[in-house]
């Protein structure tokens, strides 16, 4: 019997001391003692949470994104001026609470908006 927990132990690394004492209708300090007798780890495996990827190049990770050039690329973004078309790197959030303020367009400088504004009219 003693055999058979210890086998069940190795397949079954996640289970408490309990459910192995209850798959062998015996108690889990019995269990825990033929563990330690046997120097076989009384501690169950944790099991991992979801592992994460990376947001950028979808490798392993345990952050959102990797530091370096995946951290740039993520929380600055590449867009284009709406008026003059040249590109530039704006952060994500300032992005993202213009567009929840209800701004459409992106602009590169005070100038820009202001020349976009004289030639459109404001409305």
């Amino acid at each position: 019997m003693i055999s058979k927990i210890i086998q069940y132990r190795y397949d079954n690394p996640h289970d408490t001391l309990q459910q192995i004492g209850d798959a062998f209708n015996v108690s889990s300090p019995y269990i825990h003692r033929v563990l330690k007798e046997n120097n076989i780890p009384t501690l169950r495996a944790k099991r991992q949470k979801g592992v994460k990827h990376c947001l950028v190049c979808r490798e392993i990770s345990t952050t959102r994104v990797h530091k370096g050039s995946c951290h740039f690329k993520y929380y600055n973004l590449k867009v284009n001026c709406n008026y003059c078309t040249i590109p530039f790197y704006r952060k994500r959030s300032q992005i993202v609470q213009k567009y929840n303020e209800g701004y459409k367009n992106i602009y590169c400088s005070p100038k820009c908006f202001h020349n976009h504004i004289s030639e459109v009219g404001f409305k």
